[in-house]
């Protein structure tokens, strides 16, 4: 269940990154990636989502664990 849970997650943030990517490289208005962090942020929130918090420098790594079950880490600088 938990797996199926990660995934569903992934795929809809999978969707938001896109749409909005689509959105950025149509739009030629020096879009930052504060301002890109911020739309991603509200489409995830009008996905239904919340308490969206953006961690500013981090990673997202998918990978495997020994288990072979799929994981997504976010690495972020300590604050």
């Amino acid at each position: 269940m938990r797996t199926i849970l990660v995934s569903t997650a992934a795929l809809m943030v999978g969707f938001v990154l896109s749409a909005v990517a689509q959105n950025a490289a149509t739009q030629s208005s020096g879009c930052g990636q504060s301002a890109m962090s911020a739309k991603t942020s509200q489409g995830i929130a009008d996905s239904g989502f919340s308490n969206v918090n953006d961690v500013p420098k981090a990673v997202i790594i998918h990978a495997t664990d020994p288990d072979g079950n799929p994981v997504i880490m976010v690495v972020a600088p300590a604050s």
